[in-house]
């Protein structure tokens, strides 16, 4: 089936406030009309992944995360979602994993994606987590090496360290 990628600076979008106009016409931007949509979730320096696939009556968001109550912040997203896919509400399917709860969070994310498109099996432990983290960091570095620049949008890697405003001054 065709899916689109929702940009995670959209999806932080959509936690803060109702959204689904943006939504919406980003959903229509897209090539082709999405049957599910795959994205990255950050919140509180946590990412979290989703796919969401939708009937007229229920759009289910389907994720693989640590376990708990997901934030209330997320419903503000499904919610804003199902508007724009045309659904009437929204349920979420949440898989617990029982290891890395506070670390690799980006890894495990990423793979959990890679499992929905590809079929790639999950990690099962923190050691695989750790493999891959490595391998995927190893992989970006030698990207990196490929291009001259590189956009860094403020969530990725936690956020704007501290002194990049002092190291942008100096630069400047």
């Amino acid at each position: 089936p065709s899916w689109a990628l929702l940009d995670p600076i959209l999806a932080a979008e959509a936690l803060r406030r109702p959204c689904s106009g943006l939504l919406s016409d980003w959903l229509k931007s897209q090539p082709v009309k999405p049957t599910a949509i795959l994205g990255l979730v950050m919140f509180a320096g946590h990412w979290t992944p989703f796919m969401w696939t939708w009937t007229p009556n229920c759009m289910i968001a389907a994720s693989w995360d640590v376990p708990g109550s997901p934030p209330p912040e997320f419903s503000n997203l499904h919610s804003a979602l199902a508007l724009a896919v045309g659904s009437r509400t929204y349920t979420a399917h949440i898989v617990h994993r029982k290891f890395a709860v506070d670390s690799y969070c980006g890894i495990c994310a990423l793979r959990f994606l890679d499992n929905m498109i590809r079929g790639k099996m999950l990690p099962t432990d923190i050691g695989e987590c750790q493999y891959l983290h490595s391998v995927g960091r190893s992989i970006f570095a030698a990207y990196l090496d490929t291009v001259s620049e590189v956009p860094r949008v403020w969530m990725f890697g936690a956020g704007l360290d501290a002194k990049a405003t002092e190291r942008l001054h100096a630069l400047l």
